[in-house]
């Protein structure tokens, strides 16, 4: 276990925060290499602009505290065959707990403007996240209200995902269902495998089994990465031998900035 505080906003050492970001996310061990790489250089990009007095501005130190809440969590997002752990299968003792923190700090601060972006939205979704000390603990209304504030600002089709597993955990999977086809109610916007497995893993869970294995099986011939296929097939098969279980937070990594 990481340095894990009863209160995670206290006591964080904004001081620190650049240098510290960066030197903690070296070395994360388990997790496949090219994505270590990638989240360390966003890490570390990142710190160069909020160390710069002409970049350091608050919508780029709300970009550097989703940076570190996502590097905090980064060694629990993987297990030891490459496969994906969902948010709520998360050991939290493996987050670590300094740089989360270090990123309420850096939060803390890009407050201090006029305009809230998404990077603040973003951050601010992370931070609810980060500061639920057990996955049952998740606020998922503020996190549907935060959701929605980021899709009218940004429209894409990762935010509407993300509050179609808020708005699933708040009143059920076909809450979430129905959102999704009021956006698009012919499908899934073209060559996105994300939307399809959503949508698979929401009827999975209201128990939609034949639908489900549909959108698996549309999700799977848009030939995802490797973790991404393992995922959905296992979905697929836990259809067959009708076993549900609790849906996920978070939609599939994506690459994007906005996930849970």
């Amino acid at each position: 276990m990481k340095d894990r505080p009863n209160e995670v906003g206290d006591g964080a050492d904004g001081g620190r925060g650049p240098e510290h970001g960066r030197a903690r996310t070296r070395g994360v061990g388990d997790l496949d290499s090219a994505r270590r790489v990638r989240d360390e250089e966003a890490v570390r990009l990142t710190q160069l602009l909020i160390q710069n007095p002409g970049t350091s501005t608050p919508d780029t130190q709300a970009l550097f505290a989703l940076m570190l809440f996502h590097a905090g969590r980064l060694q629990a997002r993987v297990n030891s065959t490459g496969g994906l752990v969902l948010l709520d299968e998360q050991d939290r003792d493996q987050w670590d707990w300094s740089l989360i923190k270090t990123g309420f700090s850096w939060l803390e601060r890009s407050a201090q403007g006029q305009v809230i972006t998404k990077y603040h939205l973003e951050a601010a979704i992370a931070a609810e996240h980060c500061q639920a000390l057990s996955f049952d603990q998740t606020n998922w209304q503020r996190i549907d209200e935060l959701y929605e504030l980021l899709y009218r600002m940004e429209p894409t089709a990762i935010h509407a995902l993300n509050r179609s597993i808020a708005l699933a955990y708040l009143h059920g999977p076909r809450a979430g269902i129905n959102w999704l086809s009021k956006l698009h109610p012919d499908g899934a916007p073209p060559g996105y495998h994300h939307w399809p497995a959503v949508l698979g893993e929401l009827h999975r869970r209201q128990g939609e089994l034949q639908k489900a294995m549909t959108y698996f099986d549309q999700a799977l011939a848009m030939s995802p990465p490797p973790a991404e296929k393992q995922f959905l097939e296992m979905r697929r098969r836990q259809c067959v031998t009708n076993e549900t279980e609790a849906i996920p937070c978070t939609p599939l990594p994506t690459g994007e900035r906005g996930r849970g």
